[in-house]
This record gives C-alpha cells, sequence and structure tokens, in this order.
C-alpha cells in the first residue's frame, strides 16, 4: 500500500514526539509499504533519522499556527495531494481529516481539551475555535475506516460523547524514548544550587500550571524552602505563565520558579534524572508521555488523579487531586520526607515505564493501518492495542 501520513498540526511537545519516535519503529519494521508524511516547511524537526524510509512532502502552510488555515487546506487541498499521489490510505494524526478523502482514512484522536467544562470561561473567539474542533473531530471519525485513541480512558470519553462506533476503534499506548533512562547523568541541582521539583509539559489552560506554582509556594511555605521548581515545555498559554510568575512573586518565592522555556529531548532526559520528584497536575491528558519519561529516568512521579494519567502510571505514582492545593502538597510533603516510599515509587516506575515500546506500538499501529485498506463489516473493538488487554503491554 501507498500510506500518506499528515503530520501538519504537529508543532512541540507530544505530537513531535510521537513522529520523533514512531516513524523510525515504523520504518524498522515495514519494508512492504510505502509512506508518504506530509509536513510543513517551517517544522523544524525533519531529518533522516525521522523518518526512517518515508518520503517528506512539504504542505504550502505559513508558519502561523491558525487552525482554520489548516483546516481549510486539509478540506480543500490533501484529498487532491493523496488523489495525485496514489495513495491508498491516510493517516491524519490530530483529530481532523478530510471528508472527501479519495482513499479510506485512520484518525488519531488526542485532544480531550475541546471537551473541558472549563472552557466556558473561554473568550469568545477562543470557544468557536474549540467548537470548531469538536465539529471537525466528530466529522472525522464518523468518516474514519479506523480511529485510534492513546488511552482506554480517551477512547471511552470520546466514543461517548462523539458517538464514535466502538468497533472502528483500538487503543495503542505510546512507547518509551530510550535516552529516558535511569543510567544517564542527571543536573543535581537548579541554576540556584538548590535541589528541584519538575514539570514537563507544553503550557495550555488545561495543564494547571498556576495551581502548581500556588502548591509549591505551599510547600516551600510549610516545609521551609529548600527547592526550586523547574517548568519546562513550550507556553501556548501566556496567561497561564503571567498568572503563575505573579503567585511565586506574591508568595516571595520569584527567583525560585523557573519557567525555562522548551528543551531538547537529551536535556530534557538530563533533567528527568536529577529532579527530587516529577509532578504534573494537569487537567484533561489523552495519554501523557512525560509521565512515563519521568518514570523511565528513575524519579519519583506525584500526579494529577484526573483522566488518562493513573491509566498510564499504575501503582508507580502518588496522586492527588488537581483542584485540592492541601491534597496536592500533602503528597509532595511525603515523597520528600519518606525515603522508603521513594524507593518504592523509584523502582515501581522503572517497572512501569518498561511496558511501553515504540516497537510495540509501531507493530500495533501498522495492524490498524493494513485492516483499514482492507475494510470488513464485521470488525470487533480492540482493547490494550490491536490484541486487548486493558494495561500497558
Amino acid at each position: 500500500m501507498k500510506i500518506v501520513i499528515n503530520a501538519v498540526s504537529a508543532i512541540s511537545g507530544g505530537g513531535v514526539a510521537y513522529l520523533r519516535n514512531l516513524l523510525p519503529a515504523l520504518g524498522a519494521l515495514d519494508h512492504a509499504n510505502e509512506y508518504i508524511v506530509v509536513g510543513t516547511p517551517w517544522q523544524g524537526f525533519w531529518d533522516p533519522s525521522i523518518l526512517g524510509n518515508c518520503r517528506l512532502l512539504r504542505a504550502p502552510l505559513p508558519k502561523a499556527r491558525s487552525l482554520w488555515r489548516r483546516l481549510l487546506w486539509e478540506q480543500k487541498d490533501l484529498p487532491g495531494l493523496c488523489r495525485n499521489e496514489g495513495a491508498d490510505l491516510l493517516y491524519c494524526l490530530a483529530d481532523l481529516a478530510p471528508l472527501l478523502a479519495p482513499c479510506p482514512t485512520v484518525v488519531a484522536v488526542r485532544n480531550l481539551s475541546p471537551y473541558s467544562d472549563r472552557n466556558a470561561r473561554e473568550r469568545l473567539a477562543t470557544r468557536a475555535r474549540l467548537a470548531l474542533l469538536r465539529w471537525g473531530t466528530w466529522a472525522s471519525t464518523h468518516r474514519a475506516s479506523r480511529v485510534v485513541f492513546a488511552s482506554e480512558y480517551a477512547r471511552d470519553f470520546v466514543c461517548q460523547r462523539l458517538g464514535v462506533d466502538r468497533a472502528i476503534t483500538a487503543v495503542i499506548y505510546h512507547g518509551l524514548n530510550p535516552e529516558f533512562s535511569a543510567r544517564g547523568a542527571g543536573l543535581d541541582a537548579g541554576k540556584s544550587g538548590l535541589p528541584y521539583i519538575l514539570y514537563v509539559s507544553d503550557i495550555y489552560p488545561h495543564k494547571n500550571v498556576p495551581f502548581l506554582v500556588a502548591a509549591f509556594a505551599r510547600l516551600c511555605a510549610e516545609a521551609g524552602g529548600g527547592y526550586e521548581l523547574r517548568i519546562v515545555g513550550n507556553s501556548y498559554a501566556p496567561g497561564e505563565v503571567h498568572a503563575g510568575e505573579r503567585i511565586a512573586t506574591e508568595a516571595g518565592i520569584g527567583s525560585r520558579v523557573r519557567f525555562v522555556g522548551p528543551l531538547p529531548p537529551a536535556a530534557v532526559a538530563a533533567t528527568c534524572r536529577g529532579a527530587s520528584f516529577f509532578v504534573f497536575p494537569s487537567l484533561v491528558e489523552a495519554f501523557g508521555q512525560p509521565l512515563v519519561e519521568a518514570m523511565a529516568s528513575g524519579v519519583p512521579v506525584v500526579a494529577s488523579d484526573r483522566t488518562a494519567i493513573p491509566e498510564v502510571c499504575g501503582d508507580a505514582a502518588l496522586y492527588f487531586d488537581p483542584e485540592n492545593i492541601e491534597d496536592a502538597v500533602s503528597k509532595m510533603r511525603l515523597v520528600l520526607s519518606d525515603g522508603e516510599l521513594r524507593r518504592r515509587m523509584i523502582d515501581a516506575g522503572k517497572r512501569r515505564a518498561a511496558t511501553f515500546s515504540w516497537e510495540r506500538s509501531a507493530r500495533q499501529l501498522l495492524e490498524v493501518l493494513e485492516e483499514a485498506g482492507r475494510p470488513r463489516p464485521d470488525r470487533e473493538p480492540t482493547r490494550g492495542g490491536v490484541h486487548g488487554g486493558s494495561g500497558a503491554r
């Protein structure tokens, strides 16, 4: 088959990590099918190590992150590209697919934030954008031959809200980049010389970063300080960063809360290994790739008890209510003060992280893609990947 992969939505964070790891694994596994990846001229991460045996085409999209432009291009021009290339199948990585594609489509649904109740507080333009995403995802999933999710939680959530037929769905967990392990060198302290608590993920409203800063401020007040909070990732919600900085300044800990910005994977891996613990207060996650990377790095994970997070971490994390600061502070204090608990969490995290594999993810995806290329009316829903089971395999 000739398979087109629509990757124009990959900007940073999880979408880029998915491509960086999945495409080489898919290329190493599959030498029978031909892959064409569609990117944009301004995506700077493309290189031979990522593409493997895929051929790259550039979509003429401007650098501005405009959902409207992307949606227009996908609906108007992507079908023609598939037709010109003689595509047998189209795989769309991020929720939206052309409704008039000339071949079967597989859609990966990764974004759950458009369905959050908190969106009622957003500006009108933001609510309109989210409504467009919801409508586009509904239309794309109802047109698709197969729909892929990164967790059981995400599948249950979306199928319930959008009425997706579970018989055409599959859950395929993400894998683990081998750069993330407890064996490499870490960063022993923050810039101030203090040990540090680490958050890694791009910043959006649902990531709950101001809550994290407020909880860290409370922890410093109760425990007498001694730590730095490092927040690593792109900011796509400047208001969240400003709110976090304001909270830190008012609490007198402005010098100990560092918004680091994005780092390359090797630097993120080293930063993970040096952290006292990893904290993840997100309100909405379809998977949560940084959780797997932190567990593999040999640091304890303290995380929100919402959405797909407990599914990913299992019994390897300490969970808190991401809307209850007292609960978050108590769990952070516990992991800092109880050495035996830390050791158990580190060991459990390494075991849990070892169950995630990009090779397995690629194998399961290939089964879905090949099945979509020869659709059957009697498909049954698949759990935990193509072959069943609700845990990571």
